[in-house]
């Protein structure tokens, strides 16, 4: 089978046939052979046309998981503080997950900073803090890893302007 320019129309011995991945199908699209109603099957050119038809169609796909984002896009580095630990991590939704995270833990959370920064902060980050590492993204809370804190925090608050 020859190189279709849409993934969803294959060619079989130069005939097109739409055949949709397992996420269409889950959808309720079936497999068909692209032919106009006389039983004309589609040239190549009607067949990019209808694939590209078909594709403007579909609903817009859905943003990728968190997991998934480029480590340059841009979010927010959060720390959340349980117990004498600190969790250094990144998310697009900071509300959301520390919904998530006090839900996943019996422990009260003690605070919860978040200032703008990307994958790449976050990893730059857990890099620095090696030395006081627990497991996984969650270090000691040491003076350390507060003063990176305070640093993060410092670099992210508005300098007031008392000349006005």
């Amino acid at each position: 089978m020859a190189k279709s320019p849409h993934p969803n129309v294959v060619w079989r011995c130069g005939r097109p046939r739409f055949s949709p991945g397992p996420e269409l199908r889950a959808t309720g699209h079936k497999g068909r052979d692209l032919r106009h109603e006389d039983g004309r099957w589609y040239s190549f050119g009607e067949a990019v046309d209808w694939s590209r038809t078909f594709a403007a169609s579909l609903p817009p796909a859905a943003p990728p998981p968190e997991a998934e984002l480029h480590p340059a896009t841009k979010g927010f580095v959060y720390f959340l503080g349980i117990r004498d630990r600190v969790k250094i991590g990144f998310s697009s939704k900071p509300g959301a997950r520390l919904l998530t995270l006090q839900t996943s833990t019996a422990d009260p959370v003690k605070f919860f900073l978040v200032v703008p920064g990307t994958r790449y902060d976050e990893r730059r980050l857990h890099l620095e803090l090696e030395a006081h590492r627990s497991s996984g993204e969650w270090f000691r809370n040491s003076l350390s890893v507060i003063r990176v804190m305070q640093r993060h925090l410092a670099s992210h608050i508005e300098r007031l302007d008392f000349q006005k």
